[in-house]
C-alpha cells in the first residue's frame, strides 16, 4: 500500500464492494471482477477512476 491512507481506503472499499458482488450466477460477471480486482491495488490507477468506479458499481446493483 502506499503512504496515502485516504486513498489506500478508498481501494480497500472498492475491493470489498466487488468481492460482496461475486455470489451471482452470472459467469462473465464474475469474470469482469476477477480481472479488474487486481488493477485496483495498483499505484497507476488514480483515485478519482476508482471512486468513479465505485459510484457506477453502486448505482449497477441498485438498478
Amino acid at each position: 500500500m502506499s503512504s496515502q491512507p485516504l486513498a489506500d481506503r478508498y481501494r480497500m472499499l472498492f475491493a470489498l464492494s466487488l468481492n460482496g458482488a461475486l455470489p451471482t450466477l452470472d459467469v462473465q460477471k464474475i469474470q469482469f471482477i476477477m480481472r479488474i480486482l487486481p488493477h485496483t491495488f495498483r499505484k497507476r490507477a488514480r483515485i478519482s477512476t476508482i471512486v468513479t468506479m465505485m459510484a457506477y458499481n453502486y448505482y449497477a446493483s441498485k438498478a
